[in-house]
């Protein structure tokens, strides 16, 4: 029934799309006013961990889910599948988790590269199953809130960071265009909004809506800076990983981000890493895809797809790192 409501409206926008308003407020101004009839009543919100253990707070690392990319073994529905996966096991680690330490919150990290885009390389329309904006207004949205929605049910409290990715952009880095028009970021508008239709502020709360390509996020008093990673270049790397560029954002962002951060997560390069630079840990997630003959041209492999999970705690911070395979 709400999926017939949102393909209406999507064709609804599209008429709209020549006037000179703003793209990011038709998109959420219409997706809201479809979800005025949306009623769905919320899971049992798990009891309250009381007990005298140490506590740990979950940190879930999404990005680079690439939703529209088609390749020989990954399109739209294998995303989806991977993803609900992800969630699946999010809970069994969880429950092995809670035999030791009580977990009641969890931070979901939205990384970037959600969507795939369409014009972001030459022949990327031979390359995907599905133009951008059924990409970010439909598939997107729905395999995320999917996500969001089973982890509320399992942890007290979720909270959402998001940050833009380079494939969600609807022009060229340099054209000029407002960092909020961002398909990335977008998606995740109106994920929130279908997400509130099922849990109110008190299960899960958001920090979305920002221009910057950057954010801080405190675990426990820990600091985390989320980026994307398309900032990072440079060569001295492994298999393509440019560890030495990174080392000198690490050095740069240091000194020049006002917020003092401990550890570092990002995505981008499709390749799950970890380590130390500078006293600071990395934590390079991977992606949901498969078979990409990009990276198995230029680097000599495409990769597993996997994502990240890492447990925090008051005392030593990061002190539990899990990949998650998803093939």
């Amino acid at each position: 029934m709400m999926s017939d409501q949102l393909e209406k409206e999507i064709k609804r926008l599209t008429k709209q799309l020549d006037n000179k308003e703003d793209i990011e407020g038709i998109i959420l101004r219409r997706v809201a006013d479809t979800l005025k009839g949306f009623k769905w009543s919320p899971p049992v919100r798990p009891r309250l961990d009381t007990r005298k253990k140490h506590e740990e707070v979950c940190v879930v690392h999404l990005s680079d889910t690439q939703i529209g990319k088609k390749t020989k073994s990954y399109d739209s529905l294998v995303a989806a599948e991977r993803i609900k996966r992800f969630g699946e096991t999010v809970e069994k680690i969880l429950t092995n988790r809670r035999t030791g330490a009580k977990v009641n919150k969890a931070v979901l990290m939205i990384g970037g590269d959600i969507v795939e885009g369409e014009t972001i390389f030459p022949h990327q329309s031979w390359c995907v199953d599905s133009d951008l904006w059924e990409q970010s207004i439909k598939n997107a949205p729905r395999i995320i809130s999917d996500l969001i929605i089973h982890m509320a049910s399992i942890f007290r409290h979720v909270h959402v960071y998001s940050v833009p990715g380079n494939h969600g952009r609807s022009q060229p880095k340099n054209a000029g265009a407002s960092p909020r028009t961002n398909f990335d970021m977008i998606s995740t508008q109106i994920t929130r909004l279908i997400v509130s239709k099922v849990y109110n502020s008190n299960r899960v709360s958001w920090d979305i809506d920002h221009d910057d390509f950057y954010r801080v996020i405190p675990v426990l008093g820990q600091n985390i800076l989320l980026i994307h990673g398309d900032q990072i270049s440079g060569g001295g790397g492994i298999g393509g990983y440019p560890l030495t560029g990174l080392a000198r954002k690490i050095a740069g962002w240091t000194a020049s981000i006002s917020e003092e951060w401990d550890s570092i997560f990002l995505g981008h390069f499709h390749r799950p890493m970890s380590g130390v630079i500078q006293n600071k840990m990395f934590f390079a997630n991977g992606t949901t895809e498969s078979d990409n003959e990009f990276a198995l041209e230029v680097i000599g492999e495409s990769g597993r797809p996997c994502q990240r999970i890492v447990f925090f705690n008051e005392k030593h911070g990061p002190i539990s790192d899990s990949l998650v395979w998803l093939d």
